[in-house]
């Protein structure tokens, strides 16, 4: 008897820890991705913030810088140690999905009222077939129209709105005496040069995709007479984006086609500096009356782990109005979320308008697996017509067939 009541205390106090023992362990999710700096500690921040607001996930971080990104996502496939989540080059997302990195979570989404606040477009660079893998993440960028206020001032010229306007306008600031043309902007053999063709060529009425037609030919020719009537340097094919600003900076160019993220660095480092005023406006408008952009910055893709559920439950919370209102007041971004670009925050702020404005109508770059093989076609073609080896259409014929190769391919 007295063996009995042993063993049934013994249990007894094993049953009693038994919740505890038995308690669900937290998920770990793994997060790799390319922020650094001041956005990185910012990200860190939200990431304690998720991990101590439940008792189900917790988040570490893994960080990559961008050109090791591929090799990075490379070795985890053929290792087998997929991430649960990765920071992606927004127009590389598709091409991750081809290689089986990331998981399909469509269906994950389904019910979340939040997915109707996402610009169609920003979606759509996370996308394939209908299908989506990720989400924009807080960081979304796009192109507008950055000019030199004093002197269109000066000159007594309006900012122009249109694609003629914008050329007249060239026309009228450019002063070779003093080695100011009118317009700036990268064509440089790089993602960056195919990065800012797609606002002409959209608004011309081309396409990515049918870039020998008689639009998408106007598009670069409208880019070719601006270099061969002296209003924009040819050295564009050699600018990057930061090229570009240091020479508006300098009062090389009137204006410039740049991004949303010069702002504050523009508004911190060199306005004390400035002896003229500047501003931004949308990207001048076609013929059919649309101004275009091109959207940059990362997506944040879910990887095809066991955890997909519990990184799609991050993956809301970093991609909440909230979350993404603090980044895009603290750091410069254009919100891809209509509730986020309808915060009053914007009111105060001209320049930032217009790049909220500006990015309902930016374009996502694909989505397509082999983006990085059609974008080299359409800056190879770019740069042979701007540096005047090739007329405009002999170089969109020969990116066309690249193109449509890889299409049917």
């Amino acid at each position: 008897m007295k063996k009995l009541c042993t063993a049934l205390l013994a249990l007894a106090v094993l049953l009693a820890a038994l919740p505890g023992a038995m308690a669900e362990e937290k998920t770990e999710l793994l997060f790799k991705h390319l922020w650094n700096g001041d956005q990185a500690v910012w990200l860190e921040e939200k990431i304690d913030q998720f991990n101590q607001s439940q008792d189900q996930i917790v988040v570490r971080t893994e960080y990559v810088p961008f050109d090791d990104m591929n090799t990075q996502i490379a070795i985890d496939i053929a290792s087998g140690g997929i991430a649960d989540l990765y920071a992606i080059n927004n127009p590389e997302h598709a091409s991750y999905v081809d290689m089986g990195l990331l998981a399909d979570i469509t269906d994950y989404l389904a019910g979340w009222e939040d997915m109707e606040q996402f610009y169609e477009r920003s979606v759509a660079s996370c996308q394939v077939d209908g299908r989506l893998y990720g989400l924009p993440a807080f960081d979304t960028n796009c192109l507008a129209l950055f000019y030199n206020k004093t002197v269109l001032e000066e000159k007594g010229i309006a900012v122009p709105a249109t694609m003629e306007e914008l050329y007249a306008a060239c026309q009228a600031v450019t002063d070779p005496s003093i080695g100011r043309y009118g317009l700036a902007m990268s064509a440089i053999d790089a993602e960056d040069g195919t990065f800012q063709f797609i606002p002409f060529l959209y608004a011309f009425g081309g396409d990515v995709y049918d870039v020998d037609s008689e639009a998408s030919v106007a598009a670069l020719e409208y880019l070719v007479d601006m270099i061969e009537n002296g209003y924009m340097s040819r050295e564009v094919i050699n600018f990057k984006q930061g090229d570009v600003l240091t020479r508006w900076l300098a009062g090389q160019a009137v204006f410039m086609i740049n991004g949303s993220w010069n702002l504050n660095s523009i508004r911190t480092t060199y306005d004390p500096e400035l002896d003229w005023e500047w501003s931004v406006a949308l990207i001048p408008a076609g013929e059919q009356g649309q101004s275009f952009s091109c959207m940059g910055g990362k997506n944040i893709g879910v990887g095809a782990t066991d955890n997909v559920a519990q990184a799609v439950e991050f993956l809301k919370y970093i991609s909440s109005q909230e979350v993404m209102l603090e980044f895009a007041t603290q750091f410069g971004a254009v919100p891809n979320r209509a509730d986020v670009a309808a915060d009053s925050y914007w009111e105060s702020d001209h320049e930032a308008k217009v790049f909220v404005e500006q990015m309902d109508s930016a374009v996502p770059r694909g989505p397509h697996k082999d983006w990085a093989e059609i974008s080299q076609a359409i800056r190879t073609a770019t740069g042979s017509a701007m540096s005047g080896n090739s007329t405009a259409a002999q170089a969109l014929a020969v990116a066309a067939q690249t193109i449509d190769g890889i299409l049917q391919g």
